[in-house]
């Protein structure tokens, strides 16, 4: 079967799509960009396929495996033709939540994402090669990584209450629970 029609009709909801000028309402301050909220792809996504006469429908389904795949079915309300976009998905872990409350959160945002690839919106804030992205990364400060125990040095306060503890019959062991043991530091303490 030919989906010559519902092809067309797609072609010119994207059309209608990228001549719409609306104003993203989400902002990710963590990442520093603006992005459409999901209630504003399916504005878009609907305003657009009401003109021109098409429909979209939402599903997920777990396959054999266990897998979960997320499917839009956008179809011609006219000869009813359609076609389906399918990505896989999962239910995500979303503190204080219940079940249906992620379901939800699956569903909201793999129909997003499903409508805004089918209808080509794009989300520059969300391509990590465009030059506001690798600028900010370049310009990010370097982690400084920090060792979560104190480092044991002959300097440390507890030094001579350690040494007692080693010549007690202490181990390495029981050290490096509480302290990053520097190898000079073994050696000097005969470990």
């Amino acid at each position: 079967m030919s989906n010559t029609k519902v092809l067309k009709k797609i072609a010119e909801a994207k059309k209608i799509i990228r001549n719409t000028n609306i104003k993203k309402k989400g902002r990710n301050k963590f990442s520093n960009y603006d992005y459409f909220l999901p209630s504003q792809i399916t504005e878009l996504v609907q305003d657009a396929c009401d003109k021109v006469g098409l429909v979209t429908l939402f599903n997920t389904q777990r396959d054999a495996n266990r897998d979960i795949y997320a499917y839009l079915i956008v179809s011609d309300t006219d000869s009813g033709e359609s076609i389906t976009f399918n990505q896989v998905t999962a239910i995500p872990e979303i503190k204080a939540t219940n079940l249906a409350q992620q379901l939800g959160g699956m569903n909201t945002y793999s129909n997003r994402y499903l409508m805004t690839f089918a209808f080509d919106i794009t989300e520059d804030g969300l391509d990590f090669d465009t030059t506001e992205n690798t600028k900010s990364q370049a310009q990010a400060p370097p982690t400084k990584k920090t060792p979560s125990k104190p480092t044991l040095t002959e300097s440390h306060p507890k030094w001579s209450e350690i040494i007692k503890f080693v010549k007690a019959g202490g181990t390495l062991a029981d050290i490096t629970t509480k302290y990053v043991v520097s190898s000079d530091i073994q050696t000097k303490l005969g470990l």
